[in-house]
Parts: structure tokens; C-alpha cells; sequence
């Protein structure tokens, strides 16, 4: 797959991700496991933790456009990771509450 579908399809997921995320009213996370560990933002809460996932996607096609290779695939590999612990926190959170 070509890098610009690669992007595509990451920015897909980081929208659905962002629209799943909107149906809950405010985002307590669990600050244990792999999330404090991806995002570095200090927040109480998953929305803003997707804003720093934005900012990297921002940083990421920057870089892309730039051709800075290494810095690609760091960042292309933090942004996996970042995406990966947001989803497993919001599947989660159903669990949380019962």
C-alpha cells in the first residue's frame, strides 16, 4: 500500500474513532496501562487525548509531504499505538460503568 493510502485509511480511523467518541458526554479515562504510555497530553479526558492524536496525524502528513522517511515511520508508528489504546480505553468504558 502506497503512503498516501496509508494516510487515508489512518485518517479514516482517527474520524471514526472521533465520531464514537462524541456520543459520550464527557471521558473519564483510567490513566493505568498502555494509554499513559502513548499520549503524552495531561488531561482527565479521552477528547483531549484525540486532539493530540490530530496533531500527530497534522505532523505526520507534514513530514510525509517533506519526505523526512524516519520521521515518518516514528510517528506513523506512535500514531498506531495512540489510535490502538484510544480504542481499547473507549471499548472499556462500557465495562467501567457496570
Amino acid at each position: 500500500m502506497k503512503t498516501e493510502q496509508l494516510l487515508t485509511v489512518l485518517t479514516t480511523q482517527i474520524e471514526a474513532l472521533s465520531e464514537k467518541l462524541s456520543r459520550w458526554a464527557i471521558f473519564l479515562l483510567n490513566k493505568r496501562g498502555l494509554i499513559k504510555f502513548c499520549l503524552t497530553t495531561m488531561a482527565h479526558g479521552l477528547r483531549d487525548y484525540l486532539l493530540e492524536v490530530r496533531k500527530n496525524l497534522a505532523q505526520l502528513k507534514q513530514v510525509v509531504a517533506e519526505q523526512h522517511q524516519q520521521q515518518v515511520a516514528f510517528l506513523a508508528e506512535k500514531l498506531v499505538a495512540q489510535v490502538a489504546a484510544l480504542q481499547r480505553e473507549l471499548a472499556t468504558q462500557m465495562l467501567r460503568k457496570k
